[in-house]
């Protein structure tokens, strides 16, 4: 699978994996646990998954979609929620 290259959201990157998958957008939604509409509202992006969505999003991806042009802190909130880890999760681990 390919790496992030750019300035894509993670939206950008779901509908890359969909498409060289060859999947339809229900078939993906189904894999990561959600429904269509929201799988939809992703891929658009005009919503961003949440916390628990994420690590699954990270194995259909196989890579964790992080913006490098991202503020240092906007960078480590994505690691973390990659991680699937809430912030007081973190902070204890």
């Amino acid at each position: 699978m390919e790496e992030p290259s750019g300035h894509e959201r993670v939206g950008d990157h779901l509908r890359n994996g969909r498409l060289a998958r060859r999947l339809d957008r229900k078939s993906v939604a189904n894999l990561l646990g959600t429904w269509a509409w929201t799988y939809s509202l992703w891929e658009k992006n005009r919503a961003e998954p949440k916390i628990w969505n994420m690590r699954k999003i990270v194995e259909f991806l196989g890579f964790c979609p992080i913006d490098p042009d991202d503020t240092p802190g906007r960078r480590l909130a994505r690691a973390r929620q990659c991680l699937g880890l809430g912030q007081k999760r973190l902070a204890t681990a």
